[in-house]
């Protein structure tokens, strides 16, 4: 509270008044909208765009101003229509596009920088056809895959850790699986924090820009069996670690500690295991794509102190071919 003089009937009366607190972060964000064009800039517990009018989400822009937390700042990254995924945007970057008619469709809003350690992003979608959709948090997805809908508003919350979140009671994204059964997967990255999941046969992480695969996250849909993943990783400094539950899907790496991984281990169980096999090859620092593991075979290296950087992983049906494009061994240990 500020305190403030006032002259009233003759007398000088001290009152209050509230202010933010200094230091405390605050979040702007703005929409453009079809038909509107750019809407006025709105802060942390407001709604961007429209509801009820039909109109697509064509762009967005928002601002982190945090004098408390130097280097930090919000970072988005959008699936656009007939686009696909554009590059990632910081703080005032304008994601989506502009004067082309283009409908977002889904985004993952993240916290960069030093920041992260006190405050945590929250946002939630307003789709087409559907309505809002839960509430999704610090990298993870909002909107839909493959049905074509637009993205028409969307509600950003900047919320400190040990404060009330919005409950987390339905999901925040809807996928439409592509092709045979599979595993979804989202990888954690230097500098990037976590990626939109991906499908099976599909790349996670990044290759050709030195950066440090640090956990990967998977979750099932599409599949007709029982069963899940169990995963173990070779991460820096701490070896071989087991997978944690994560938002009820499954986490192997570290998330805060900046240790790369260096190999890992994946397996199907349950029924899940007597219909397919699961193969994986990861990209390593300085020796770049490896050949496929198998149902729990090593993949990666050790005794270098490579990185992995990225990631791919497919179901087989059982006693299938491996997938093509990489050969050799899955597994390289330092002599």
């Amino acid at each position: 509270m500020a305190s403030a003089l006032m002259l009233v009937a003759g007398l000088t009366v001290l009152v209050s008044s509230p202010v933010q607190a200094a230091g405390t972060p605050t979040l702007s964000f703005r929409g453009h909208v079809q038909n509107i064009g750019w809407q006025p800039w709105v802060t942390s517990g407001r709604v961007a765009g429209t509801t009820g009018r039909g109109l697509r989400l064509e762009a967005l822009q928002l601002k982190l101003d945090a004098p408390a937390y130097p280097g930090s700042s919000v970072s988005a990254w959008a699936h656009v229509q007939n686009i696909g995924w554009m590059d990632p945007v910081t703080n005032g970057g304008v994601v989506g596009t502009l004067g082309r008619s283009l409908r977002v469709e889904e985004l993952t809003l993240n916290l960069q920088g030093p920041i992260g350690a006190d405050y945590q992003i929250y946002y939630r979608a307003h789709v087409e056809g559907i309505g809002w959709t839960g509430w999704a948090s610090d990298g993870e997805l909002a909107g839909t895959s493959g049905w074509g809908l637009r993205i028409e508003a969307l509600e950003v919350r900047l919320i400190p850790y040990g404060a009330a979140t919005p409950a987390k009671s339905r999901s925040s994204y809807d996928i439409t699986p592509a092709g045979p059964e599979q595993f979804g997967y989202s990888a954690h990255v230097e500098s990037i924090g976590w990626q939109p999941y991906v499908d099976g046969g599909v790349v996670a992480g990044t290759y050709g820009r030195g950066l440090r695969m640090e956990a990967i996250q998977f979750r099932r849909y599409g599949l007709s069996y029982d069963g899940g993943i169990s995963a173990t990783a070779h991460v820096q400094n701490l070896g071989w670690i087991p997978q944690v539950p994560s938002n009820a899907n499954w986490m192997v790496g570290t998330q805060g500690r900046g240790l790369r991984m260096e190999a890992l281990t994946l397996a199907l169980t349950g029924e899940l295991a007597k219909h397919y096999d699961v193969y994986y090859t990861v990209h390593v620092q300085n020796l770049g794509w490896l050949g496929w593991a198998k149902n729990g075979e090593r993949a990666g290296s050790a005794g270098y102190g490579y990185r992995m950087e990225a990631f791919v992983m497919q179901l087989v049906p059982k006693g299938g071919p491996a997938p093509g494009g990489v050969v050799g061994p899955a597994f390289r240990q330092a002599s």
